[in-house]
């Protein structure tokens, strides 16, 4: 056998010995997740888009009532905006739960229920990017394509030392071509969910427990005892700061609100009226009136929320309604109703604490 032969010989070995003490580890110790139940396509898909941005043991409990609410497709494509968004309130980015509600009238009208099956079909649908493309096609469908998150290339460049930052797009391409190439054919939804269990679990960014690993021999930064020196991260850009300010104006039975447009962070959401910097410290100096309405500085508040990219500073000030105030860009919302509109969390917050909303 030829050199070359040899050499190729032994990669099919490694990566068919790897996938399949991967799997097998996978088999044995896999976590208990409400959407590995089954292979329905709307479960995994609901699950794949409830978890960017979100801790598994935090989506659980949003994704078990999103699913008793919203069934399938055709239910969930036959909801509101409003009904989808108030499910997801507190789960954050937000154009999630509108693209997945997008896309479900997508496949509930135009392809009559039925779930694309392969990645290249699933990338056209709103939200749908290339890693859960492919996850949910591997899963459900069974269709051989790598998915690569985070807990995957850190994974690859651990096995592989690889010496470039992964947050460069040329070293995720080459990341993501490695995971092809080790993905295993006959179970690639298992694969995809092992590896990136095992970075979830195992092959963590501290402390890895390496000693647990079930591939830790084919790992070359373990073999070099240099573990700790992967994966190669930039320094992370500091967030944007951004400043926003807020009239809130109640009274006894409810508040006064305003949907967010669609350029808006939070877009259909519902929030306060939202006012220029030169508005809210008049407002606040007493020298702009509201006909009928009374400023509480009191309750006045400065608070932070933190996006991914971006820092919130955000200013309240509440103003205490009489009759007769009127605002034609407002909404007045019943406190029974306000569970109905979807808020920022950061606005419900807010509301429990100065005790306008036990929702």
């Amino acid at each position: 056998m030829k050199k070359e032969e040899r050499g190729h010989a032994e990669s099919e070995r490694v990566q068919s010995g790897l996938a399949s003490d991967l799997l097998n580890w996978y088999d044995e110790t896999k976590r208990n997740l409400p959407w590995r139940a089954s292979h329905d396509p709307y479960h995994i898909w609901v699950s794949e888009i409830m978890l960017q941005q979100t801790r598994v043991d935090q989506g659980i409990g949003f994704y078990l009532k999103f699913i008793e609410r919203f069934p399938d497709v055709k239910r969930l494509a036959a909801a509101s905006e409003q009904e989808v968004l108030a499910l997801w309130q507190g789960l954050g980015y937000y154009s999630r739960a509108l693209n997945l509600h997008q896309s479900a009238r997508i496949i509930a009208e135009s392809h009559n229920g039925c779930f694309p099956e392969k990645a290249a079909d699933w990338i056209q649908l709103p939200g749908v990017g290339v890693y859960t493309a492919s996850a949910i096609s591997s899963i459900a469908f069974g269709d051989p394509q790598a998915a690569v998150d985070g807990n995957v290339l850190r994974v690859i460049a651990r096995l592989t030392c690889e010496s470039a930052p992964i947050s460069d797009a040329k070293v995720r391409r080459s990341i993501t071509e490695r995971a092809q190439s080790l993905i295993s054919t006959t179970r690639p939804g298992d694969f995809n969910q092992a590896m990136m269990e095992l970075g979830a679990l195992v092959c963590t960014p501290k402390r890895p427990k390496c000693e647990v690993c079930p591939i830790s021999h084919y790992c070359r930064s373990k073999v070099l005892d240099q573990v700790h020196l992967y994966p190669i991260i930039q320094p992370k850009v500091p967030p944007r700061e951004e400043m926003m300010w807020y009239i809130l104006y109640f009274n006894k039975n409810g508040l006064y609100v305003q949907q967010r447009g669609s350029s808006s962070i939070w877009r259909k959401m519902w929030a306060f009226k939202s006012v220029s910097e030169e508005a809210y410290k008049a407002l606040l100096q007493a020298e702009m009136l509201v006909a009928h309405a009374t400023p509480s500085p009191e309750l006045e508040r400065r608070m932070e929320h933190r996006l991914t990219h971006r820092l919130l500073r955000i200013y309240l000030l509440p103003f205490q309604c009489g009759v007769g105030f009127t605002d034609d860009s407002l909404t007045f919302v019943t406190y029974k109703e306000l569970n109905n509109y979807p808020f920022p969390v950061v606005f419900t917050k807010y509301l429990k604490e100065i005790g306008l909303w036990e929702g």
